[in-house]
């Protein structure tokens, strides 16, 4: 019996299904990737978050709201245009609350011994950076005075910090307000991280906002 050969139509035909269908697999395949991808950005910045709020909640919390100083005049512009702020604070601190000489013996408050610099640089991604500065005249009473000065973009050549740490690498925004009849100090942060590339190449990018509003407990009436 004679078998019938393939049409050159029909060769076409199946031609044209079978890379409709690899089309199809590749698309979706494109998709579970950048999915992934944003699903892993979306957790690394979740846990970086909570690593920020654990680095700066107790500062905030045992400190004086009368040796606050800020500067919320700085800002940067993101990769989109917008235009972000770049915050920056100091505030006393102790370096060791368990040492009883720091504190004073008749009303048991802090003798603060070092100050806090906490502040986003503006670069794109900017860095959350934490310092300490042990200027003479110890202990301390109000603001350390020279915030401005010490709010580099490369947090290495800010002078006389006795001690660094970068608590985030990815930092869009970094946003601070306070009142002073609450003595209440609030800290809006959004971290940002590329998560994959569109077809295009346009970045794709995840965000995660975090809040924190911490009244100054050592504060005076």
């Amino acid at each position: 019996m004679k078998r019938r050969a393939f049409t050159l139509a029909e060769v076409m035909v199946a031609c044209f299904v079978l890379s409709m269908a690899l089309l199809v697999c590749f698309e979706l395949f494109q998709w579970g990737s950048r999915a992934a991808l944003l699903g892993q950005a979306r957790a690394g910045l979740e846990s970086e978050g909570r690593r920020v709020l654990l680095a700066v909640r107790m500062e905030l919390l045992r400190s004086d709201f009368g040796g606050l100083e800020t500067d919320s005049t700085r800002t940067t512009t993101n990769p989109e245009g917008q235009t972000v702020a770049r915050h920056a604070l100091s505030l006393p601190c102790l370096e060791n609350w368990s040492d009883g000489s720091k504190f004073n013996t008749s009303s048991a408050a802090p003798l603060w011994d070092r100050y806090m610099v906490l502040y986003a640089t503006r670069a794109n991604p900017g860095l959350l950076a934490k310092q300490y500065y042990k200027p003479a005249g110890a202990p301390y009473q109000g603001p350390m005075g020279n915030l401005s000065a010490l709010l580099s973009d490369n947090p290495t050549f800010n002078p006389g910090y006795s001690s660094l740490q970068v608590l985030s690498k990815n930092i869009e925004s970094f946003q601070l307000s306070s009142d002073e009849l609450s003595k209440v100090v609030q800290l809006n942060v959004t971290l940002a991280r590329r998560g994959g590339r569109k077809a295009d190449k346009a970045g794709l990018n995840e965000r995660h906002q975090l809040n924190l509003a911490v009244r100054l407990e050592n504060s005076g009436p």
